[in-house]
């Protein structure tokens, strides 16, 4: 599938668009290296997505400029409905990371978006997605292909300077949260196989149950059927759970991406114990710590709404706890756009038929 786009500025047709169904690993995982890429761009994620939702068929598209250099690649996934009443009415197209593109070429960023867009009207889908993991704000396309938008925040620790640098840029709150861990004897150690994932999950729920109980979002892990989604990226060597120990009890747990010299923290579990002994303080200092001599050089934070600056809002605590790692806050902006609203409209009124209880 090959489709053009004028640029402004530039001749007609100077960007080209190409997707296909698989690829040859090695080589897309070589493009997106040489872009700069993270793990959500890579052959691995798409093994991930696989694992958590069958359905979800790979998408792999490039971007080549008119002389033929490869000027951006995007991980896209297409999904739609198992009932088979619902199939055409439900085809959708997502991104969990927006399209990467050489030296964050603007224009060719926005080409890029649009060409997705176009393939997507073209192709009969429903629906588009824009996510916005590790990758910093693409509002302007979006907001004007009417995307209806959600603006985030992430934080990102470049890991050149010495770790004594690292150190004395922590706010003081909390490098006195790190001390008194150390000084409760809170012992950092990776937590390998099945167990660790175990250990992560019974952790998240926890922590859900807090957040619930705060007015925040339903978000927990649940018991998962088999073997964890996440033992896919963490069997590739690319991801790992560390844990945090108080008197041999497992009380903080996080779950990290590592690939390309750029780390992720995807998610992250802690029962009360751990947030009493400031675990989660140590836990990341020492991730910090951990990937910087593997030679990582970004350590991403991970994520919170961007009304979470907000004292009302309930990732508030969040948000202050990820800003004193003393990070560059980037603002990220994912979209949706419906593309065909009579058959969107369509599927919410048989979804509700289909789902309706018969007495």
């Amino acid at each position: 599938m090959v489709q053009l786009e004028k640029i402004p500025g530039h001749n007609a047709f100077s960007m080209k668009l190409e997707m296909v169904d698989s690829v040859e690993r090695d080589t897309w995982d070589a493009s997106v290296a040489s872009l700069g890429g993270t793990i959500f761009h890579m052959s691995i994620w798409a093994d991930y997505i696989r694992a958590r939702n069958p359905v979800a068929v790979p998408q792999f598209f490039k971007l080549f400029r008119s002389d033929g250099s490869l000027a951006g690649c995007a991980l896209g996934f297409r999904e739609s409905s198992h009932h088979i009443i619902m199939r055409p009415l439900t085809k959708s197209l997502w991104f969990d990371s927006a399209p990467l593109t050489v030296y964050d070429d603007g224009d060719a960023k926005h080409a890029f978006i649009r060409l997705i867009y176009k393939h997507a009207k073209r192709h009969g889908y429903v629906n588009l997605s824009i996510g916005s993991f590790a990758s910093e704000s693409g509002d302007k396309i979006m907001e004007k292909l009417c995307f209806d938008v959600t603006r985030r925040l992430e934080f990102l620790i470049q890991l050149d300077p010495p770790e004594d640098s690292l150190w004395a840029a922590l706010g003081g709150k909390r490098r006195n949260s790190v001390k008194r861990a150390l000084k409760r004897n809170v012992v950092i150690e990776p937590l390998d196989g099945e167990r660790g994932l175990k250990e992560l999950r019974k952790l998240q729920n926890e922590s859900a149950d807090r957040i619930l109980e705060r007015g925040g979002p339903h978000l927990s892990a649940g018991k998962q059927k088999g073997s964890d989604p996440l033992n896919v990226l963490q069997s590739a060597g690319v991801a790992q759970v560390l844990g945090a120990k108080v008197n041999g009890d497992i009380v903080s747990a996080g779950f990290f991406l590592y690939a390309n010299k750029y780390v992720y923290y995807m998610s992250s579990g802690h029962n009360g114990m751990g947030l009493k002994a400031n675990a989660p303080s140590l836990l990341l200092w020492e991730g910090i710590r951990h990937y910087r001599k593997r030679g990582a050089i970004f350590f991403n934070l991970g994520g919170c709404s961007a009304d979470a600056v907000t004292k009302d809002s309930s990732e508030h605590g969040v948000y202050v706890f990820k800003r004193e790692f003393n990070g560059k806050k980037m603002e990220c902006t994912s979209g949706i756009k419906i593309l065909n609203k009579r058959r969107y409209n369509i599927s919410n009124q048989l979804r509700s038929f289909l789902e309706k209880p018969f007495s």
